[in-house]
């Protein structure tokens, strides 16, 4: 394990204790040979995060395609397969609030994984213009989504990091 990261030992680790526990329990070992064997220290990192004026000028490099995904992300907190998974019947225009009631997970749409993920979103004017806005010029999805390729598909959350938001930022 020499050359990991602490936190890469914890995940071998873990379920590798796991196994070898059942292992025990099934019959075909005595001892957990893992039992004692120490997790290392994780340290824990300080969030960087962008300050206002920056993410106005990140939101300025954006391309214009994808402005309102990056302004719906920093706007509302919602989390990225959240935004993938968003449909435009998910707002409600009239109270200004969106409902989070999926996430897209490697291509599929899955349902939050706890109650607590399950909440509506206050929309500021701003952000509701923008959406509206983005509703006049994107692409049409027959999965109704507000965020899609231009075949009306979900877009893909790799290529949405690397190409467009580490490009702006």
């Amino acid at each position: 394990l020499d050359g990991l990261s602490p936190k890469s030992v914890v995940n071998i680790l873990i379920p590798l204790k796991e196994m070898l526990q059942h292992a025990i329990e099934w019959g075909y070992l005595r001892v957990n040979p893992a039992a004692f064997v120490k997790r290392p220290r994780v340290e824990i990192e300080e969030m960087d995060f962008l300050r206002p004026e920056e993410i106005c000028l990140f939101l300025e490099h954006v391309d214009s395609r994808y402005q309102a995904f990056f302004m719906t992300a920093v706007l509302t907190g919602m989390r990225r397969g959240e935004l993938l998974a968003l449909k435009w019947g998910d707002i409600d225009w009239n109270s200004s609030q969106i409902s989070v009631r999926r996430s897209l997970y490697r291509g599929a749409f899955q349902m939050p994984k706890s109650n607590y993920s399950f909440r509506r979103i206050m929309l500021s004017p701003h952000l509701c213009q923008t959406l509206m806005y983005h509703r006049t010029v994107a692409s049409s999805s027959k999965l109704d989504l507000v965020f899609c390729d231009a075949s009306g598909r979900p877009l893909d959350p790799d290529n949405l990091i690397k190409r467009q938001f580490l490009t702006a930022l």
